[in-house]
């Protein structure tokens, strides 16, 4: 009996003194302020009273919902005057709201303590609230999805980044290119994101990484990006792992073009592109290039792409393929085949390049069929030769004969500017006037003073008598004139 009273007695004073104990501990959180801006950070100060555990144990995924997390340090043994004679510890860190308006700070917890629920209120900025869209809230594993933010500046210098080392739990991501665009209010609208794709299926909860807001390189704000929530679908069992998801293109040419010379080596571009953040993901397609008896292909050299913009990420593979062709004639190029899994139409798609006919030569042959053609081209290059001979001497004759027309003295001048007229046409020197002047009309346009000009050209080179000078000049300036406007029937 004694000893029960001495177990109850020990009990009862053990259970006072931890009272006392935990009346004495304290977990006090503290915010600088309770009104502040979209990007802009809370400075947070969590202050334990006698407690064995240390702050850094603290889970703050109670903040995450609502609020991104920046743990700054924490120390411990402090002697503090508000609290004599007791274990003071200090966590400090940093909040930044996710989304503007009212939010309540949830309560921390840590041994049997919490803070307090604490109320702020959060405004937008004073140009435009901050957007950020996904492309797709439902895709397949592998798919690709577009993840953007943009918000509007006043600031020319103003810049948005993203921290290339981060990485977001079961995706695979990559920063788009960041881009600045003039808007007609003078304000600038800054676009940064990712393009992200899921290799684990089920409902996945993104906590995207900060994007920073800069203005001259300084740092002026932060933004933490709200929870997003996306349902990434299963691929169906028969799609084999090295299979891309999303479209691929093909494309293909070689080195040179026309005949093509045999046992010599050519190279064969071939082409393969498509929206996914890595080239390796593109299917290979050099299996089925295979040598034969007409064609020895050689070891491909290969150059992966990836090429980022502000709205997509794109890569491609571009294999360069030597090549001889062994025998002259018709050549088949491989067909190549490519497969793909179409996530809009849910279905494996296939797409097909056949292989263009060339046309082969060796060097020595192509020289035999070139001497071919320049023998039977021959007659006709010396038909073109004569023409073009022909052509420059009545140019020519024609020529001289209006400058002898231009400086007219007497009538065996004129005489001689008729001659060098036939000469230039091909016709006979020793022609009369009429005859001349016949055979050119029925080449020509006739002229509306043809009998007066017949007539007096022939009373000026036939008249015993002499032309005047006025005479010369007029019937000259007319024969100049006929030559000058000449024009043949259509």
């Amino acid at each position: 009996m004694v000893n029960f009273r001495l177990f109850l007695s020990i009990t009862i004073i053990f259970f006072i003194f931890s009272a006392i104990s935990v009346a004495d501990s304290r977990l006090i959180l503290v915010l600088d302020k309770t009104q502040s801006e979209l990007g802009r950070p809370i400075r947070a100060e969590i202050i334990a009273l006698s407690i064995k555990k240390s702050l850094n144990e603290i889970d703050f995924k109670v903040l995450e919902e609502n609020f991104g997390v920046i743990t700054e340090y924490a120390t411990s043994g402090i002697n503090d005057a508000r609290w004599p004679q007791q274990d003071v510890q200090q966590l400090k860190f940093k909040i930044y709201p996710r989304h503007s308006g009212k939010l309540i700070v949830p309560k921390l917890h840590i041994e049997q303590l919490s803070t307090k629920e604490i109320s702020i209120n959060v405004t937008d900025s004073s140009y435009a609230k901050p957007n950020f869209k996904l492309s797709e809230n439902t895709a397949f594993q592998r798919q690709q999805i577009t993840a953007k933010f943009t918000v509007l500046s006043s600031e020319l210098s103003a810049r948005l980044s993203i921290s290339k080392s981060d990485e977001i739990k079961n995706f695979e991501s990559t920063p788009l290119a960041f881009k600045r665009t003039k808007q007609k209010n003078g304000l600038y609208l800054l676009q940064a994101g990712w393009v992200i794709s899921g290799f684990k299926s089920g409902q996945q909860i993104i906590n995207f990484p900060p994007i920073e807001y800069s203005v001259s390189g300084v740092l002026r704000k932060k933004y933490f990006l709200p929870l997003q929530k996306i349902n990434i679908k299963k691929l169906p069992n028969y799609i084999p792992p090295t299979l891309p998801v999303g479209k691929v293109s093909l494309t293909s040419e070689l080195s040179q073009s026309g005949i093509l010379p045999s046992d010599s080596l050519l190279y064969w571009k071939v082409k393969l592109s498509g929206d996914f953040q890595n080239a390796y993901q593109l299917p290979s397609i050099l299996r089925q290039i295979k040598s034969h008896h007409n064609v020895k292909f050689y070891p491909a050299n290969s150059e992966r792409i990836q090429n980022i913009q502000t709205g997509k990420v794109s890569s491609s593979v571009a294999h360069s393929i030597p090549l001889v062709f062994l025998n002259s004639g018709f050549q088949q190029l491989p067909t190549l085949t490519i497969k793909y899994y179409d996530p809009v139409a849910e279905k494996i798609s296939e797409y097909t390049l056949f292989g263009k006919t060339v046309f082969s030569l060796s060097y020595f042959l192509q020289v035999v069929v070139l001497l071919l053609l320049i023998i039977s081209f021959l007659p006709i290059i010396k038909r073109i030769r004569a023409k073009w001979q022909q052509y420059n001497l009545s140019k020519k004759y024609r020529r001289q004969a209006i400058q002898l027309l231009e400086s007219i003295s007497n009538k065996y001048q004129l005489k001689e500017s008729i001659v060098l007229l036939s000469l230039a046409e091909k016709w006979p020197e020793n022609i009369t006037v009429s005859q001349w002047y016949e055979m050119w009309l029925g080449k020509y346009h006739k002229q509306k003073y043809d009998q007066e000009f017949i007539l007096s050209l022939s009373n000026i080179l036939y008249s015993e008598t002499q032309a005047t000078y006025d005479e010369l000049l007029h019937i000259s300036s007319l024969l100049k004139n006929i030559v000058q406007t000449r024009k043949r029937f259509v």
